[in-house]
């Protein structure tokens, strides 16, 4: 179902930030340039993911990652939300907080059928310290 009005693709921004921000948070990590970067922070070591990016000053501190299905019918929402997910970190500077977050999109969904595989994402996520 396409998004036509603008208040529905500001809700699907805020939803895109709020998924964002709940990875941060389960992850437990604690520049105006809109180029995006490969990240010298590790990302997750799956075939399914991107490399991480990152387009803010210095190094990142944290990892933002989405876990959305890419392919099948989803796939033109889950692409929304990973561009919304950039589109708000290059407006905050590529920060959560005081903290420089890099973002990694994987990809969850079944190369056969398009379908999510709604595994989580939690298990894989490292508090670095």
């Amino acid at each position: 179902m396409p998004c036509s009005r603008p208040g529905h693709v500001r809700a699907l921004a805020l939803a895109a930030v709020i998924l964002a921000v709940a990875a941060f948070v389960v992850a437990g990590c604690g520049g105006d340039d809109s180029e995006t970067t490969a990240a010298s922070i590790e990302g997750v070591g799956l075939n399914t993911c991107d490399p991480v990016e990152y387009g803010g000053e210095g190094e990142p501190q944290g990892l933002i990652i989405s876990d959305l299905p890419m392919r099948g019918d989803s796939a033109e929402r889950s692409q929304q939300q990973v561009d919304a997910i950039r589109l708000v970190l290059e407006q905050y500077g590529w920060k959560a907080g005081p903290t420089t977050v890099g973002f990694q999109a994987c990809d969850d969904s079944i190369a056969s059928t398009g379908s999510g595989t709604r595994r989580r994402a939690a298990p894989r996520a490292r508090v670095r310290g």
